[in-house]
């Protein structure tokens, strides 16, 4: 039931009611199985389209923890912090955009499992940019995980240009992380 725009649950007998944020119509069809859902969400910007290093800082004022938590688990220098989290935003919306299982370098790895920690930030974060929460899920053969890295970096250069070597590359190994589809 929708209330202004306060969206409220209709509760079980005896429960008073719950208040959520109203949902966006488009998100709320998508997220529903309406039949017009796949009409309801817009397609998903082109990984160019969107500012990644804005975002990043937008994110570190928002979840200030990210700046230790990723500086202890990737032991780089603080100042490193808010492009290791762009590289990390580039990579997931590689994944929502092209609908493939990659792999990500060590570092953007390790920083992207500090920011899946902030989960009531990281899941509207993907709901918001990428119109579904992208997964992450450790795995996969060394080989398999070496496949899924040289496609990311495949897709990297096609859309961002080359890889900054420092997170990316040479001696960036791939995670043992990987992304299930989007």
């Amino acid at each position: 039931m929708c209330i202004g725009s306060t969206l409220y649950i209709r509760p079980q007998t005896g429960e008073r009611p719950k208040r959520m944020s109203a949902l966006p119509l488009t998100l709320w069809l998508s997220l529903s199985g309406h039949p017009n859902s796949e009409l309801a969400m817009p397609p998903i910007p082109t990984p160019a389209a969107l500012d990644h290093a804005k975002l990043a800082q937008e994110l570190l004022i928002l979840q200030p923890v990210l700046w230790d938590k990723i500086t202890t688990s990737t032991h780089l220098e603080r100042r490193e912090v808010p492009q290791l989290l762009t590289e990390v935003l580039r990579f997931l919306h590689l994944i929502a955009s092209s609908k493939q299982r990659l792999t990500p370098a060590r570092p953007i790895d390790l920083a992207w499992h500090e920011f899946i920690l902030c989960t009531r930030t990281y899941g509207p974060f993907c709901q918001r940019y990428w119109g579904t929460m992208i997964h992450h899920q450790p795995g996969g053969s060394q080989q398999e995980n070496n496949n899924q890295f040289a496609q990311t970096l495949a897709l990297y250069r096609l859309h961002f240009g080359p890889p900054p070597s420092q997170y990316w590359l040479p001696d960036a190994h791939c995670g043992s992380c990987q992304s299930p589809p989007a």
